[in-house]
């Protein structure tokens, strides 16, 4: 009888993880990649994840105070710390980069990571690392922290490569 109980529990316990398990998988995720803190803005680097694959990259502006967003690139950067643009209106992955944001106001710039990596991949430019940011009217640039991909293709923040 006890032994029965037991199977029956283990049973339960077992078709309930598998059920948790199919439940996150299927499940669309948000992961943190960057975030910047600026007088008058916040802006944050998302990934988007469906089923352990980057599907989307977001690109989060919170405005302090009013303010319009002129432009959004991305800076790569090679070895020598040489810096080329690339305006990702321009390449076709946003739609639209002016955008006016009330205070207290959240805006997100969201497009394929597929695209993006065929933009990286077909880029006649080298580059080690690279950063997104956004340009308001004024001229001043919001910029994220360095990014960079792996061998597989995959977003990462680099580690600086100081330590204590």
């Amino acid at each position: 009888m006890e032994t029965t109980i037991t199977l029956i529990v283990f049973g339960v316990l077992i078709a309930a993880s598998v059920m948790t398990y199919k439940y996150k998988k299927v499940k669309t995720r948000k992961f943190l990649l960057s975030r910047q803190l600026y007088p008058s803005t916040i802006l944050s680097v998302y990934i988007q994840k469906f089923q352990n694959n980057i599907t989307h990259i977001i690109i989060q502006t919170k405005a302090i105070e009013k303010t319009t967003v002129t432009g959004l690139s991305v800076e790569l950067i090679n070895k020598k710390r040489e810096f080329n643009y690339y305006d990702l209106q321009k390449e076709g992955l946003i739609s639209d980069s002016v955008v006016v944001i009330n205070a207290e106001e959240t805006v997100d710039f969201k497009f394929d990571y597929d695209k993006f990596k065929a933009l990286l991949a077909d880029g006649d430019l080298s580059f080690r690392t690279f950063r997104f940011f956004i340009t308001d009217e004024t001229g001043k640039k919001y910029k994220s922290h360095e990014l960079g991909l792996n061998k597989k293709w995959q977003l990462l923040r680099p580690d600086s490569g100081t330590y204590n």
